[in-house]
């Protein structure tokens, strides 16, 4: 089992990663030098609290994608509950554009005579 350290430093390297950052970008947007920003990464620098906080926040994350295992969200309620945290981040819009696929997907079941649970 991976210790929470190296999850913190895998997630945090992927996540920089996937929003476009550089290492140097990353640590302007959080106010840190690029050394201070990459002992973090490689796992040099504790991430306290406050730190997860401040890098989810520039991330538009939740910290719990900092912190957790990626695989550890395997059973369904696991899966449900990210869902419906990471839904609460979304605006009226982008909550009824979630509405309209979630209808097509239930209308699919339902035609393919799956029951609804």
């Amino acid at each position: 089992m991976k210790r929470t350290k190296e999850i913190f430093v895998e997630n945090l390297r992927h996540l920089r990663e996937s929003s476009g950052h550089t290492q140097a970008t990353f640590a302007e947007k959080v106010g840190f030098s690029v050394r201070g920003y990459q002992k973090y990464e490689q796992g040099q620098s504790e991430a306290t609290p406050d730190i997860v906080d401040l890098f989810s926040g520039a991330l538009e994350c939740h910290a719990k994608d900092l912190l957790m295992d990626p695989n550890e969200l395997n059973t369904r309620s696991d899966l449900i509950a990210s869902i419906v945290q990471d839904l609460g981040a979304l605006d009226e819009s982008e909550l009824r554009a979630v509405r309209s696929l979630m209808d097509t997907a239930l209308a699919a079941r339902t035609a393919r005579g799956a029951k609804l649970s």
